[in-house]
């Protein structure tokens, strides 16, 4: 019974403990979460700029973090991979008192200078439930009265960034440029023209397009 408990484990975990990863694309990952645990300060803000593809956003404050298992994960770019690290992460909580998440790190290399960034560091969820349920009909709004509470842009924006996080690059690229168009149509305040220009632009970066 021992015997076959762990012939089940390997089948069903080949990729997570087996699989081979790029080491420039972990010691980006690494270099940006070391950059994480500094903080704001000038050091810890130029480690996560240098190996981030959005160097604006704002990342969780922690003490502690650490890897549960990564591994490389296939695109619809054959010539493409991702790669992916769940994290353990301890977050000061503004009260001061540390939390433990699960979170969740994808990041792509620059087909350009050839570097690997982290896309985005985020808790841990169901990425290809999120795209699918994003994706399914981007095209319906949510209105209230003449209020319209989330846009079209804005649904083809979620679109694009979870079908990147899933490696669906080819459908993020699609999703992120049919966003700016209706937003250029019709602005959304919740998402700026800049950040879905910025969005494709990496996009495109990591195909090579």
């Amino acid at each position: 019974m021992q015997r076959m408990t762990f012939i089940v484990f390997v089948f069903l975990f080949p990729a997570w403990c087996f699989g081979q990863v790029d080491s420039s694309a972990v010691q980006s990952a690494d270099t940006f979460l070391d950059g994480i645990k500094l903080g704001y300060t000038p050091e810890g803000k130029n480690m996560i700029s240098k190996n981030a593809w959005f160097t604006d956003k704002q990342y969780p404050l922690c003490s502690e973090i650490s890897t549960t298992a990564d591994r490389m994960f296939s695109t619809d770019n054959p010539h493409i991979e991702g790669y992916q690290k769940l994290l353990q992460i301890t977050q000061i909580t503004e009260t001061g008192n540390p939390k433990n998440k699960k979170y969740l790190l994808i990041s792509y290399k620059d087909t350009v200078s050839g570097q690997w960034k982290i896309f985005d560091l985020r808790e841990s969820t169901d990425t290809e439930l999120e795209a699918f349920i994003a994706c399914k009909d981007p095209d319906i709004q949510v209105i209230a009265g003449d209020e319209v509470l989330q846009s079209a842009q804005y649904n083809y924006f979620q679109c694009g960034y979870w079908s990147a996080m899933t490696g669906k690059l080819l459908k993020s690229e699609e999703a992120f440029q049919k966003a700016l168009e209706l937003n250029k149509q019709d602005s959304d305040k919740h998402i700026s023209q800049s950040d879905l220009e910025n969005y494709l632009k990496v996009i495109r970066k990591i195909t090579g397009r």
